[in-house]
């Protein structure tokens, strides 16, 4: 905290809740103006609460824009004071968002349109771990059943890799060690029991081929 990059957190944090504040609708009270009475709303009222109502919005508009070009010189500033930190390093900021798709779809638009819009400044980096399939669902659930994922998604993603199919043999071995079954084979020295745990490792992982199981679902 004592650090020059954790005070220039400080005030990311401060300009990013400034940022929230502003982005709070103010049409209801607006939309009132201490006049109460709906009877004494009379033509010439109405189009001075109009008036009102659009500098009110053209304000909050500005005030809008300058707290998001705010934030982002303040995160640029932090990702830079966290890489000096490490001399001879440059090491980015790397943000990691998982399991994106198996959010609400239309929250999971709102987690990545202000990503590429506020976040998207130098030494910062977003890694997302999705299936890109159930997030083009989250897309056409939100936009229409016409509107193209793929290319929307494009907008946000500068570079995209596909993890291969997990080893299920391997998946179960490294089960097998960290729940120490391992262990409690080990001490099956009987003769007949022996092939035990290779048998039932093998079993589990030919079931998890033979059914498809995600690596979730495994």
């Amino acid at each position: 905290k004592s650090s020059k990059a954790g005070k220039q957190l400080a005030k990311v944090k401060k300009v990013g809740v400034a940022l929230v504040k502003r982005a709070v609708p103010t049409a209801i009270k607006l939309a009132t103006l201490g006049m109460l009475d709906l009877s004494e709303l009379t033509e010439e009222a109405l189009s001075e609460l109009g008036e009102k109502m659009a500098e009110s919005q053209l304000e909050s508009y500005k005030q809008g824009k300058e707290s998001m070009v705010g934030f982002r010189v303040e995160l640029e500033r932090f990702a830079t004071d966290l890489s000096a930190q490490r001399p001879g390093d440059a090491t980015p900021l790397v943000i990691i968002i998982d399991e994106l798709d198996r959010c609400r779809p239309d929250y999971a638009i709102r987690v990545l349109e202000p990503v590429k819009h506020l976040f998207s400044v130098p030494g910062v980096f977003f890694v997302v771990a999705t299936d890109t399939r159930q997030l083009s669902n989250a897309v056409r659930h939100t936009y229409g059943l016409d509107v193209n994922a793929d290319d929307y998604l494009r907008r946000f993603f500068d570079l995209a890799m596909s993890l291969p199919a997990p080893d299920s043999s391997k998946f179960v071995s490294a089960q097998f060690e960290r729940y120490g079954l391992d262990e409690f084979f080990s001490k099956r020295t009987h003769a007949e029991l022996q092939y035990d745990k290779s048998q039932v490792e093998s079993t589990f992982a030919n079931l998890f081929k033979i059914t498809g199981c995600s690596l979730r679902d495994q």
